[in-house]
């Protein structure tokens, strides 16, 4: 049996999270396990709901389930989603390895970044001279962006250097705060620092392109500097002089870990690395490494990028145009199944779409659950290896239909669906780790998000129409269906039967005998009332069955199911019934001396070739009986 492993990460941290699930799959490779990855793409710049609800991943996994955990800490910004994730893996009291940050009780293992980052340090000061630095950090509360900030600070004051605090910038890790941050360095100085320091590669960038924009040069005019060594900032230009964690590493280290862990076997509490500084272009060191080659080689497969992002960009279209069409819940499986089967998209051979079950009450007026999962997930559509899943339910411990105990190891990855603060259900991806990198498990998992705003618009219509459309065709004095309802019904029924389902069914027709009468002598009061006590007669004889008003007095219903099959023994207790009223005279009140003549046919199919001859020997038994009831035999 594989062992279950969930990983917690942030989406957003592409690369060195690919890097470590890398190196993490590869020291699991002969080591019966799969990888369970809950993804969540938080950001600073959401409103607190919907941060709120795009953690909501990590609360997902049911972690008693699992046999381990791994809490990947590059990105994990906000300290409530670190809290909640160190609490349910100690509540469920399973071996944990905690990348990157500390947490009693857990293996930690990490790269110790304070090497590079001082080698960093030091060479822009000793080899390129820089005095005047300012920083721009992550978030004021992140570990690993005040640990840079502390190292440059301690850096400079070996140097007899000082790091201010107007120096110091903060960006939320969002581009446009980075260029804010900037903006206010070009304001807050009378001339540009020597150097700006950066948290990260994606901002380091971002600072290079918006000094660009306002004629400045890097590293002509100031050095910038970034960590992480991402391959974007590699390629780019001029490439950015960084600090590599090695996060493959650190992942081959997590897993050759958790291999102890399983097999009974010692493991260190803290494991650690070095970090290592790589000079760049953006520090002034052009010849330390080969970027032109790099470059040479990302422009060779641009086409081959450009054709794939067209054809995620497609994909989404048709997936997308698949669940606009539906305008029921129900609709949604039998609208995506043709689109998963036709061919392998971008979203891979193994793709789930796994929806609360309360889903389906989006269109009517309820209040649904917030923050908060059910024990069970419908399978709304899906495939494995390129088969269509058939299954219907998964619970929450199981999370991904289809899996295979014994087979090969497998990575799924899993994003968060929700509709405000309603966490409706949730994307597995499996296998492909290209899914982070090209960002097309964040366009699915987004533009579904997005979508499903739309088809609770849809379901709310649908259920609006489904509402007046049962007005329509409901008959006002009894509230049984009226001749609208009985037309709609029969179409569907001829439809039925014309296309070989034969389900057995009667078709019998009701008249109430008297009401005229009861009319003229009594007015149309007890008239009414007397209509009503008939249909509850027959409603209540027929109870598994449709039953309409398709005149003033004449009524039809259509035993099916257990009424069929015991339509004999009801007609006779009916009659019965009626005769029983009819011996005790007076003493029942006139609108409850109920009269009805009534007439059955079965359908046959071997003489009915629609419901028109079918209901003409109804209406002829009616009539028989209607003159026997009036006539009766001495």
């Amino acid at each position: 049996m594989k062992k279950r492993i969930a990983v917690f990460a942030n989406g957003w941290t592409t690369e060195n999270l690919i890097n470590f699930m890398k190196g993490l799959r590869e020291s699991l490779k002969e080591f019966p396990s799969d990888l369970y990855m809950f993804l969540s793409y938080g950001s600073y710049g959401q409103s607190e709901m919907d941060l709120r609800s795009e953690s909501m991943t990590y609360r997902l996994p049911d972690l008693t389930a699992f046999d381990a955990a791994v809490i990947f800490g590059c990105g994990l910004n906000f300290r409530q989603d670190i809290d909640y994730i160190y609490s349910t893996v100690d509540n469920a009291n399973i071996p944990a390895i905690s990348i990157g940050l500390e947490h009693p009780g857990h293996i930690h293992i990490f790269t110790d970044n304070t090497v590079g980052m001082y080698s960093l340090c030091n060479h822009i000061i000793e080899k390129h001279g820089a005095k005047d630095i300012a920083f721009i950090g992550g978030s004021a509360d992140n570990e690993d962006s005040n640990t840079r900030l502390r190292v440059l600070r301690e850096c400079m004051d070996s140097h007899g250097l000082a790091l201010n605090d107007s120096d110091i910038y903060y960006s939320n890790w969002e581009i446009s705060q980075v260029k804010i941050a900037v903006e206010n360095i070009l304001n807050d100085r009378e001339k540009l620092p020597e150097a700006i320091v950066c948290a990260n590669d994606l901002i380091a960038t971002h600072v290079s392109l918006f000094l660009s924009e306002r004629n400045y040069s890097v590293p002509q005019d100031a050095i910038v500097t970034g960590f992480d060594n991402l391959s974007e900032s590699q390629t780019y230009y001029p490439s950015i002089a960084s600090v590599d964690q090695n996060y493959p590493k650190l992942g081959s280290i997590a897993g050759d870990s958790l291999i102890k862990i399983f097999n009974g076997d010692k493991v260190d509490s803290s494991i650690s690395i070095s970090s290592e500084f790589i000079p760049g272009e953006s520090c002034g060191c052009n010849d330390f490494r080969n970027s032109d080659a790099l470059r040479r080689e990302l422009a060779h497969k641009r086409p081959y990028a450009v054709q794939r992002e067209y054809g995620i960009s497609g994909r989404l279209y048709t997936f997308e145009h698949a669940i606009m069409r539906s305008g029921e819940y129900k609709e949604l499986s039998g609208n995506l199944k043709p689109m998963l089967a036709q061919s392998t998209g971008s979203e891979g051979s193994t793709f789930y779409i796994m929806m609360d079950p309360l889903f389906a009450d989006l269109g009517k007026d309820v209040t649904l659950p917030e923050f908060k999962y059910s024990d069970e997930f419908d399978v709304v559509s899906g495939k494995n290896l390129g088969v269509l899943s058939t299954a219907k339910k998964v619970s929450r411990a199981q999370l991904i239909p289809d899996i295979d105990p014994e087979g090969e190891n497998r990575i799924y990855m899993i994003g968060q669906l929700h509709l405000d603060s309603f966490a409706c259900g949730y994307l597995v991806f499996a296998d492909d780790l290209k899914m982070l990198d090209e960002n097309s498990l964040f366009m699915f998992v987004n533009r579904t998000n997005r979508i499903l705003v739309i088809l609770k618009r849809n379901m709310q219509l649908t259920e609006l129409n489904n509402k007046l459309s049962a007005l329509m065709e409901q008959d006002a004095l009894t509230k049984v269906k009226n001749r609208t309802a009985y037309e709609k019904y029969i179409r569907n029924l001829e439809r039925d039967f014309n296309e070989g389902e034969n389900k057995p069914f009667a078709v019998i027709f009701f008249d109430i005998n008297d009401l005229k009468a009861v009319n003229d002598r009594h007015g149309h009061e007890k008239g009414d009332a007397y209509i009503k006590n008939s249909c509850r007669l027959i409603c209540n004889t027929f109870k598994h069955s449709p039953v309409f008003r398709i005149g003033g007095d004449e009524f039809v219903t259509i035993a099916q199911n257990d009424d069929y099959d015991k339509r004999h023994e009801l007609m006779a207790f009916m009659r019965e019934h009626m005769e029983a009223l009819k011996t005790r005279g007076d003493s029942v009140p006139l609108t409850e001396r109920i009269s009805i003549a009534s007439g059955m046919a079965e359908y046959d199919r071997t003489l009915d070739e629609d419901f028109a001859s079918i209901f003409k020997r109804a209406d002829e038994l009616m009539y028989e009986n209607k003159y026997n009831m009036k006539n009766p035999k001495a």
